[in-house]
């Protein structure tokens, strides 16, 4: 449930890279995940009303994960998904889509630290 929420709910932006490789990475998608889907007896329908159960959704399913380890694992994953196809999953794919500048979170974060760093500057 986790990837399929966090997929649909990537940036618009697409990148060159994206907008080559996604139908390719879709496909190599279904094709590596079909037996594991199937041997696991695994059904979205009932993981998503499980969790639902739990409160998560669609528009919080990130707020259940750590976020380097969810960066982890979907470069893990699209490494393997862009085998054999000389894109970098983390640099030509991954990366472009992050939108760290539109975080009000982090552009505070970073607001803060210059004004540390200045009144560093200032004590000296």
């Amino acid at each position: 449930m986790l990837l399929s929420c966090l997929y649909t709910h990537l940036p618009t932006q697409e990148t060159k890279a994206n907008l080559v490789f996604r139908p390719l990475l879709e496909k190599k998608k279904k094709e590596k995940t079909k037996d594991i889907i199937d041997n696991c007896g695994f059904d979205f329908n009932k993981e998503s009303a499980y969790y639902a159960t739990l409160g998560m959704k669609k528009e919080n399913a990130y707020l259940y994960v750590r976020g380097h380890c969810l960066y982890n694992s979907l470069v893990s994953m699209g490494s393997k998904l862009c085998e054999d196809t000389a894109v970098d999953f983390e640099q030509n794919i991954l990366k472009p889509v992050l939108a760290f500048e539109e975080y009000d979170e982090i552009s505070e974060i970073k607001k803060d630290i210059l004004l540390l760093k200045t009144l560093r500057k200032d004590l000296s």
